[in-house]
C-alpha cells in the first residue's frame, strides 16, 4: 500500500472528545438523582447515555459510565450491567450502522475488569433456522406494532415507496432478527422501554433524523398506552414509567442526550483512540 493511500485511509477517524472525569461524574450523578426521584431503575438512565456514547463514538465516556454505573456492585450485579450496555450497543446496528457499533462494542469489552471479562455471557442467541424462523417475523411485527400503531400500515406503504424490501426488511431482520432475537429479553438485555429510549438517544444524538426521532418518540409513549411497558419492570416503579413515557418524561430523556452532546463536543480534552474490530 502506497503513503499516498495509507495517508488518506488513517485520516478518516474523526472519534468524539469526552468531558473531564469531575463533569463526567457530574453529568451522571444528576442523571442518577433525577432518575431516583422518579422512581425510576438504573436502566433508564443507563440506556440512554450508552446510545449518547455510541452515536458519539466516545469509548471512553461509555467506560466511564460503567465505572460510574458498577461502582460498589458486587461481581454478579456488574456482569448484568455490562451486558446491558453491550445490548443498547448492538442495538445500534439499527440506527447508526454496523461499523460504529463494532468498534465501541469492542473497545467496550478491552476496557472491561478481567474477573467481567471472563464471566460476561459469551452464548449467541439462536440462528434464524427454519425451527425459528416465523417466531422472528411474528415477534418482529409485533414489535413494530407496539412502536407504530396506528400509523403502522402508513408508513409501510412510505417505505415501500422508497425500496419495496424496506418494510420486510426492517420488520423481519431488524425488529425480529436484532431488537426481538430469542434471547433479548433475558436478564441484562434491553427491553421494551429501553429500545425505544435507546432508540430516541441513537437518533437525536445523530441528529438529521427528525421523522425517525418522532415516531420513536411516540413509540416510548405508546408503551405505556398499550401496557407493553410492562414488560420490562426493572425501567422503575408504575407512577415512574407513567412519568417517563409522558411528554415531560420525554423532555428530560432529550435534554439528557442534548447535555451530553454539547459536554463531549465542546469539552477540550480529546477522546482516546479507539480500539477498532475487525469484520
Amino acid at each position: 500500500m502506497n503513503p499516498q493511500l495509507k495517508a488518506l485511509l488513517a485520516g478518516i477517524d474523526n472519534p468524539a472528545r469526552i468531558p473531564s472525569p469531575e463533569l463526567t461524574g457530574t453529568i451522571f450523578e444528576k442523571y442518577a438523582r433525577e432518575a431516583s426521584d422518579r422512581c425510576l431503575g438504573l436502566s433508564s438512565w443507563l440506556s440512554v447515555v450508552t446510545a449518547t456514547a455510541v452515536t458519539l463514538k466516545s469509548s471512553a465516556l461509555m467506560i466511564a459510565l460503567y465505572s460510574h454505573a458498577t461502582a460498589g456492585k458486587d461481581l454478579a450485579e456488574s456482569i448484568v450491567i455490562a451486558e446491558f450496555m453491550r445490548d443498547v450497543g448492538i442495538g445500534g446496528i439499527a440506527v447508526i450502522g454496523i461499523p460504529r457499533v463494532i468498534n465501541m462494542l469492542t473497545a467496550f469489552h478491552v476496557s472491561l475488569p478481567s474477573t467481567v471479562k471472563l464471566s460476561i455471557t459469551s452464548t449467541w442467541s439462536d440462528r434464524a433456522d427454519a425451527s425459528i424462523i416465523f417466531t422472528i417475523q411474528s415477534n418482529g411485527q409485533a414489535l413494530w406494532k407496539s412502536v407504530h400503531a396506528p400509523m403502522e400500515e402508513a408508513i409501510d406503504r412510505k417505505l415501500a415507496r422508497a425500496h419495496p424490501d424496506l418494510p420486510n426488511y426492517i420488520k423481519d431482520h431488524i425488529y425480529g432478527g436484532l431488537l426481538m432475537r430469542p434471547q433479548s429479553q433475558a436478564g441484562g438485555m434491553a427491553g421494551r422501554i429501553t429500545t425505544s429510549l435507546s432508540a430516541i438517544a441513537y437518533l437525536r444524538a445523530d441528529q438529521g433524523s427528525s421523522p425517525q426521532l418522532l415516531g420513536h418518540v411516540f413509540g416510548l409513549q405508546k408503551a405505556w398506552r398499550d401496557g407493553s411497558w410492562r414488560l420490562e419492570p426493572s425501567v422503575g416503579s408504575v407512577e415512574g414509567i407513567q412519568w417517563l413515557t409522558s411528554d415531560e418524561g420525554c423532555v428530560w430523556v432529550l435534554e439528557m442526550i442534548d447535555d451530553l452532546v454539547s459536554a463531549v463536543s465542546h469539552d477540550p480534552i480529546d477522546h482516546p483512540k479507539i480500539v477498532r474490530g475487525k469484520l
